[in-house]
Formats: structure tokens, sequence, C-alpha cells
């Protein structure tokens, strides 16, 4: 299979040993039906691959999308111009506060993060070094759900902002029980300075009467194999 996958490799392609375990979103999309799920708060949609991985899997409720990254908040608005039930928030990050704040660009756009990034992630994640800054607007979730309506909908909160979950988190204090579902990105070790890691993000999730449903493994350190991130799922009793 290796030899195979060298060859594969100079096609963007590779040969995959099948699995009879269920990927997240195939678990996810069957929790999302039985819960009705009508409206996903995208929190750090990048270009939109988590949209567009619902769309696959057969959602047609409304999403919307945040992202804080110029160019990339950019394709994003193109990415979702034919989906009228994809929208776009105005290019922003969401965090604890409301008002403005910089965030540190990388080279490789999905470890782009308010946070400074570690050693370890860098040594994970060669070409992740960070390029430069841009200043952005930050919301609290709390403000923005305030104005507008969708407390009335079955909805799911999807975070994956590079070592600011918690801030996220932290911003949504008063809103976080109208979710059915959450689905959010957590660190077993430090990738970006003072993030907070997996054990504090599940005792607060749960805390507000969720339950750790389903659990994915992300990034890898190729190096050593050590875990370093997962997709983890909370449903709401």
């Amino acid at each position: 299979m290796i030899k195979i996958n060298k060859i594969l490799s100079h096609f963007n392609l590779r040969l995959e040993k099948i699995s009879h375990n269920p990927k997240l979103m195939d678990l996810l999309s069957v929790i999302m039906k039985d819960k009705k799920i009508d409206f996903v708060f995208d929190v750090g949609a990048n270009i939109g691959q988590f949209a567009n991985d619902l769309r696959e899997h057969g959602y047609r409720g409304n999403i919307l999308s945040f992202e804080p990254v110029k160019k990339t908040h950019d394709q994003l608005v193109v990415n979702s111009k034919n989906d009228n039930k994809w929208e776009v928030f105005e290019r922003c990050a969401l965090g604890n506060q409301d008002g403005e704040i910089d965030i540190n660009i990388s080279q490789y756009d999905l470890s782009s993060s308010i946070l400074e990034m570690t050693q370890k992630h860098t040594d994970a994640k060669k070409n992740s070094h960070y390029i430069g800054k841009e200043k952005t607007s930050i919301f609290k979730l709390d403000t923005i759900i305030n104005k507008i309506n969708s407390k009335e909908k079955a909805s799911m909160l999807k975070i994956d902002t590079q070592g600011y979950e918690w801030e996220v988190l932290q911003g949504t204090q008063n809103n976080l029980a109208i979710f059915d579902l959450i689905l959010i990105e957590v660190s077993f070790v430090t990738l970006y300075q003072n993030e907070k890691l997996w054990s504090d993000i599940i005792n607060h999730i749960t805390s507000f009467g969720f339950e750790l449903w389903s659990l994915e493994r992300g990034f890898v350190d190729p190096n050593t194999k050590q875990i370093l991130q997962a997709d983890v799922v909370f449903y709401r009793k």
C-alpha cells in the first residue's frame, strides 16, 4: 500500500483501508436528524469546509458562518453565495469581548489564531509559522444571538478557533444551554499559549447539562504519533 500511495500522491490521491467505524460526520448527521437541527453556528469556518460537509451529508437547514481572516473570509463568501440558507457573518472573531483584536496569520491558514503559537505546534506542523497580523472585530456570541432570531430553532454550535475555544464559550455563557448539539475542537497539549485544554472545556460544557457523545482524532504529531487534538460532540440531555 505504501508504494501505491507514493504513486498516487503525484495525483493528489491516496489509498486507505476501509474502516467499519463510522466517521464523525456520519454520526453527526444521524444526531442532527434526531434533534431536528435547523440552525448551525459555524464558528471558525475557514473557507466553508464544515458547511460543505454538512450539505454533502444531507443537512438542508440554516448555517451562519464566522471567519476573522480577511483573505479566507472573502473566499468563504464566494463559496457560500449559491446557497440561500448559508449566511456568512461580517468578518469577525468570536470570543469573550466586544471590540477589536489582532489575529496572527499562519502560513498554513488553518492554524491562524488570536493566541501565540507554541513550539510544540510548529514542530508538529512545519509550515504553520506566523507570517503577519490583522486587526479584526470581535464579538461575544451572546451579543450576536441576542440580535438574531435563532432561539426558537433547534440549533448546533461548532467551534474550531485554534486554541481560542474557551474564550468563545465564555462569550456564550448566557446562551450555551439553548444549543442541542455542540461540536468543538479540544487540545490535549498546549499548542497555543494560554489555551485551555480538553479537561477544562469538557467539564465546562457538561456543567450546562450536555453529555459527551462522540470523539474523533484530529491533529497528530507526524514525528511522535501523539494525538494533539480531537473533535468532540456534546449532546444536550
